[in-house]
């Protein structure tokens, strides 16, 4: 895991090696370097390079926290079964809080 901080826009790349579950809550990345700005919903995207599960499509930084929600190409949460073993290469580009 890397970042970068430029003024309130932070950049953070990370690999993610899912663990083996059957857990049926959505995902939810953790762990983002700095707490993103509230000004809405999403503070800023993440861009998946690779994932070697299909249906996940789009990240988004929930405003106020240090954590993203990854989704389908329809804009439905992924849930943790369904990356269940899966790799998953992401970046990230969001507005940090002041």
């Amino acid at each position: 895991k890397d970042n970068r901080w430029q003024g309130r826009i932070v950049t953070a790349i990370a690999k993610i090696v899912y663990p083996t579950t059957a857990n049926t809550a959505n995902v939810t990345l953790g762990g983002l370097p700095y707490t993103s700005a509230g000004f809405s919903a999403n503070a800023g995207s993440g861009t998946i390079g690779y994932c070697s599960e299909t249906t996940a499509a789009n990240a988004y930084v929930i405003g106020s926290t240090n954590t993203a929600l990854l989704t389908s190409s329809a804009g439905i949460p992924i849930q943790n079964v369904a990356m269940s073993g899966d790799t998953l290469y992401i970046s990230f580009t969001y507005f940090a809080i002041t």
